[in-house]
């Protein structure tokens, strides 16, 4: 069994924090200002720690994943394909997405997007990789 956990967007939170920093500090003339200002901000900044919460477990041949609040299995038999895929700088900026991710297909139509490009994963999904 093995675990993969994803690495801690730090590139991201320094960003976020000098957002907010700077929306607050302009907008603190106005209560009304740094509400509007200050909610949209906090709320992208939540969604890095989303993304840094989810966890890889590969066992046997199933590969279990938490995202939010589903949890998915997925028998490694039934994968059809995965890709990897790079992130542009603004999605790693912005939502605090890794350089890379993978992209799974699996059953007839289903995708899952894993946030995660390590080794580990990528040789364990290659070994059933029907494509």
């Amino acid at each position: 069994m093995k675990t993969i956990q994803p690495t801690f967007p730090i590139k991201s939170v320094i960003f976020w924090l000098i957002v907010l920093s700077s929306l607050f500090a302009f907008a603190s003339k106005s209560v009304l200002i740094s509400y509007t200002f200050g909610f949209f901000p906090v709320y992208l900044f939540s969604l890095i720690f989303r993304h840094y919460t989810n966890n890889i477990v590969i066992s046997d041949n199933i590969l279990t994943t938490k995202i939010n609040f589903d949890k998915f299995q997925i028998d490694l038999d039934k994968v059809k394909s995965f890709e990897v895929k790079k992130k542009s700088l603004l999605l790693q900026l912005l939502f605090g997405l890794p350089k890379e991710v993978t992209q799974v297909e699996y059953n007839k139509y289903d995708t899952l997007q894993l946030n995660s490009a390590d080794s580990v994963l990528l040789e364990a999904l290659s070994r059933n990789d029907k494509v």
